[in-house]
């Protein structure tokens, strides 16, 4: 943006100058403050939103979705939506009167915005304040459609919003509330075998498409491979994560089923892979489950147990809820 072409009202607002900003409209010196300026058609709102993180409306102007909207139909709420760090904004654009169900030129709601981005406090802002999971795009995508592709919090949120739970339901499970048994269970031989860092498959797309990753991962978080410590004669039991190969052109799991499973816990006191040739029955019942129940058909969360770092047991009789990791 050429900031030198917007007028001086327009920059102040861009730069984040609230006391001057304030001052010209209290004065009566501000031009239309539900103008717009620039080819793109950016309100002054957004502008406040594109610069500085302050607010034109802190006035009390209540924003309408017509006149709020630049030349793509994107709203001040849709360009808050797009960063991580734009929570204030948007609850004051909320209160402000900005409608999170409004669509753009391409029938995205903000809530697609806060998915795209990974945020979750913006997230959770716009549906408490009545934001839809079901209003379809241009190409009949809706955000809980997305949200499998956003990353593992988001992810949990939506389908926690979706079933209505309580929160403690959401976070807890009791992991012995049915017994293993074998016809529940599954065997599988861990492979641990370093292939560099890992990461998370919704930053890479964000990466990939332009959009700012800011999260700074610890070490543990981005390993391939870790033993998990057992002592001789105990039984570890967790919760755990396991991912089939992804397929970037479809956007789901490959077709060949082919592709070492991922497998590790919130920790990362265990992470490992699950070979097809170590046990093809064992992996195809595995990963199909995974594909029938699982998030986006990408991803399970499961209880399981070790007895040997050379033996994990899997309990896919039952799949758990989201899990925030």
């Amino acid at each position: 943006m050429k900031y030198h072409l917007l007028s001086d009202f327009a920059r102040h607002c861009v730069l984040g100058s609230l006391r001057t900003v304030r001052e010209t409209i209290e004065a009566g010196n501000a031009p239309d403050i539900l103008g717009r300026e620039t080819p793109y058609k950016f309100g002054y709102a957004a502008l406040v939103v594109y610069g500085a993180q302050h607010l034109v409306i802190s006035t009390g102007t209540r924003l309408e979705p017509d006149h709020a909207a630049d030349f793509a139909g994107y709203t001040p709420l849709h360009h808050a939506c797009r960063t991580q760090t734009c929570l204030e904004l948007v609850r004051i654009l909320i209160q402000a009167g900005a409608d999170p169900n409004q669509q753009d030129r391409w029938g995205c709601v903000p809530v697609t915005g806060a998915l795209q981005v990974g945020c979750a406090q913006t997230l959770v802002a716009l549906l408490e304040a009545g934001a839809s999971l079901d209003i379809e795009d241009g190409e009949g995508m809706s955000p809980a459609q997305f949200a499998p592709q956003s990353g593992p919090v988001t992810t949990a949120i939506v389908q926690r919003w979706i079933r209505k739970r309580e929160e403690k339901d959401w976070h807890t499970h009791k992991l012995g509330c049915t017994p293993f048994h074998a016809g529940g269970t599954v065997t599988l031989k861990p492979h641990y075998e370093d292939i560099g860092k890992m990461y998370a498959t919704s930053d890479v797309l964000r990466f990939a498409f332009g959009y700012e990753v800011v999260s700074k991962l610890p070490r543990r978080e981005t390993r391939s491979v870790h033993v998990p410590h057992i002592r001789p004669g105990e039984t570890k039991r967790m919760i755990i994560k396991i991912q089939v190969p992804y397929d970037v052109s479809t956007m789901g799991p490959r077709r060949d089923e082919q592709g070492d499973l991922m497998v590790f816990d919130k920790k990362r006191e265990l992470v490992c892979r699950i070979r097809r040739q170590d046990d093809e029955a064992g992996y195809l019942r595995l990963s199909r489950t995974i594909v029938a129940k699982g998030v986006g058909r990408l991803k399970a969360y499961f209880v399981a147990e070790m007895t040997s770092v050379d033996q994990l047991v899997v309990k896919i009789s039952e799949v758990l809820a989201e899990q925030a990791f």
